[in-house]
């Protein structure tokens, strides 16, 4: 089953609010069981659209006078076990060329 959503003014709505309903709504068509891939995806999915939207609408356009501008503060964490990592940290290196 496929169901897209179009919120106007949806900046109306405090994020709490706004998941919620999207919760709600998602909690219909797909799996409600959180451990699942198809819950995952759609979390995923609805938060990068709010995040988006967020850009977007507050993204500032590089001919604007910046001087007073706030610029925006990015602060994220990765919390992992980090296989990728050890894997490609462990590949022997190849002998150089002469």
């Amino acid at each position: 089953m496929n169901t897209n959503i179009q919120i106007d003014w949806a900046r109306l709505l405090g994020f709490y609010e706004l998941t919620e309903f999207l919760d709600d709504i998602a909690s219909h068509v797909v799996s409600a069981d959180s451990q699942s891939d198809e819950y995952r995806n759609v979390r995923q999915n609805m938060l990068h659209a709010l995040t988006r939207t967020l850009w977007d609408n507050y993204r500032i356009s590089q001919y604007s006078h910046l001087d007073f501008e706030q610029w925006g503060e990015l602060n994220v964490s990765f919390h992992g076990l980090a296989f990728f990592y050890f894997g490609r940290r462990v590949v022997p290196t190849r002998p150089r060329s002469r």
